[in-house]
């Protein structure tokens, strides 16, 4: 439909049965549909065949969870808990003996096949199936899948590009952020309280841990720098610097223009590919013998598609034979396309400049962008701008960003680092002194001469002697808390976690309503503790609504 040939307006029965309900419908959850509609509408010049097609596809993924009939709950809370009542009775009657469980297996299969949803984790079937009756289970899913449709659907209409919408669409940019603003309100209201009522605001304990990008970029160059030690401490010598990148078809650009090759794979979907990929690479060199370590890093192309860069040292003298491994399985599908081998496998020697060197760049560009200068993230964003939306585009499609391979556990140098130096017993000075300095290869060596393992145990209630409760919502064990070290050369743990922890909104007089187990460190001069480590964000959900006019924009002088 021609904007020029109609006169459109509020009371146009197409916008009133078609696109205001459907619109009216993602705008309760959180998918700012109302702009994204006018924006596309105006760019394609009144040609509303994409927007309405990505309109069609952003609401068929919210429609596919109709509770009752033609029922479509208002948001995702309402949409949330009506699938967890249609699923409780169910799950009571098997808990009753009521129902076999093969009897209601096949139905709820194909419920989940019908919203491309997995079957739930858990130990077994039925914990399983009782998480279908949660819902904040189903308002995670249903969050996560709403967003990524809204990307996909913008990757499909090929507005996410260099100097455009790079990484991720700005639709889902904006839910992101959206998110994560709500997330920080959450933290500003609530507040963590241990025994001896020291209380302190989430949203300041956020800022200290490794939700902060400057401790966390710091952290990951420690690591870097302690491969590049491990390196010359065990003879492996050979450093490569390797770049995987998916077969052309699961790029939605070629040299610029639309890939006509394009099989709509997600982002996610192309970076299990690479996943697939290492794993077959990663079999091969434990079936010959080769010993490596090092860092991989995803990050994304312009258009969403992500490839992977890896720093790996390689024990001197076999460089070679794992070169042609990881070309070999890297061009095993498509191998043959034009400038597959060019492009689609890329491997250096590291010289002097060692891993970090290579790879300091990319980590900066997938945290925090400030180290990379007047020349911004190389597809037009500044440095922080273009971090900002990688993290984005990494959350949104559940994709890891960094994985260190065959290195010490930095579990293990965290909690050493929570203790101060007046409490630590000889049997782990050496591995604390290393990990206090940030000698992350000295680190990794004195812990495995000492032994070193993380301890868990269960936390007691000073007040009643009693332990938390074991189990889970669902029905299932859960493991001990971490809560120290324990050495094989030291027969008493190192306990780092010393305090038990209250969480609670900050303006409540109410009991907490959880708890949590934090790490603190004792002065040893004062006797006061301090807390170390950040809690964990909150989680959010999504929240959105408004009513949608059409008389205020769509004007026939805004697209000349």
């Amino acid at each position: 439909m021609q904007l020029a040939n109609h006169d459109i307006g509020h009371e146009h029965a197409y916008f009133r049965n078609w696109v205001t309900p459907r619109v009216d419908t993602l705008l309760g959850f959180g998918v700012p549909a109302k702009a994204i509609y006018q924006d596309q509408f105006i760019a394609d010049k009144g040609e509303d065949f994409r927007v309405n097609t990505w309109l069609r596809s952003v609401y068929d993924v919210i429609s596919m969870y109709r509770v009752n009939g033609d029922f479509m709950p208002g948001n995702v809370d309402d949409l949330a808990q009506s699938l967890a009542e249609k699923f409780g009775p169910i799950v009571k009657a098997i808990d009753a003996g009521l129902f076999a469980m093969n009897e209601i297996l096949q139905g709820a299969g194909d419920l989940l096949e019908l919203h491309g949803l997995p079957w739930p984790a858990g130990e077994n079937r039925l914990t399983q199936v009782r998480r279908l009756q949660d819902a904040k289970w189903w308002r995670r899913r249903i969050n996560a899948q709403v967003i990524q449709a809204v990307d996909q659907s913008a990757r499909d209409l090929r507005r996410v590009k260099k100097g455009e919408e790079c990484y991720l669409s700005d639709a889902a940019f904006q839910m992101y952020k959206d998110k994560v603003e709500l997330s920080r309100e959450m933290l500003g209201k609530m507040s963590a309280t241990n025994e001896h009522g020291q209380e302190y605001s989430l949203a300041d304990l956020s800022e200290l841990g490794q939700s902060n990008p400057k401790h966390r970029f710091t952290e990951m160059m420690v690591r870097m720098r302690g491969i590049e030690k491990k390196a010359v401490d065990t003879g492996c010598t050979d450093g490569i610097f390797v770049t995987i990148t998916c077969p052309s078809s699961y790029h939605l650009y070629k040299k610029g223009s639309s890939n006509d090759r394009y099989n709509g794979a997600s982002p996610r979907l192309a970076n299990d590919y690479l996943c697939n990929v290492w794993v077959r690479i990663r079999a091969l060199l434990a079936k010959e013998g080769i010993d490596y370590f090092g860092v991989r890093v995803s990050e994304p192309h312009h258009d969403g598609c992500p490839h992977w860069h890896l720093g790996i040292q390689i024990e001197a003298g076999r460089g070679a034979e794992v070169r042609e491994i990881i070309t070999r399985y890297g061009l095993m599908v498509d191998g043959g396309e034009s400038g597959a081998k060019r492009y689609r496998v890329k491997i250096e020697k590291i010289d002097g400049r060692g891993i970090a060197g290579y790879l300091a760049k990319y980590i900066s560009k997938s945290i925090e962008g400030t180290s990379l200068g007047a020349d911004g993230d190389g597809n037009g964003n500044t440095g922080s701008i273009g971090a900002s939306r990688v993290v984005a585009w990494s959350r949104v499609w559940n994709i890891r960003q960094f994985q260190f391979f065959g290195l010490e556990k930095v579990g293990i140098y965290r909690e050493l680092r929570r203790v101060a130096r007046g409490r630590v017993p000889v049997a782990y000075m050496a591995a604390w002194e290393a990990a206090d300095g940030g000698d992350y290869a000295e680190f990794g060596k004195q812990t495995k001469a000492a032994g070193i393992a993380l301890y868990r145990a269960p936390w007691f209630d000073e007040t009643d002697g009693e332990t938390a409760n074991p189990y889970n919502g669902f029905g299932e064990l859960k493991p001990d808390p971490v809560r120290g070290l324990v050495s094989a050369l030291l027969a008493a743990p190192l306990i780092t976690r010393l305090m038990q922890w209250s969480l609670s909104f900050a303006s409540d007089s109410a009991q907490p309503w959880t708890r949590v187990n934090n790490c603190n460190e004792c002065n040893p001069v004062t006797g006061e503790t301090i807390i170390f480590q950040a809690i964990e964000s909150a989680k959010a959900v999504m929240v959105g609504g408004g009513a949608l006019e059409f008389d205020d924009y769509w004007q026939y002088e805004a697209l000349h």
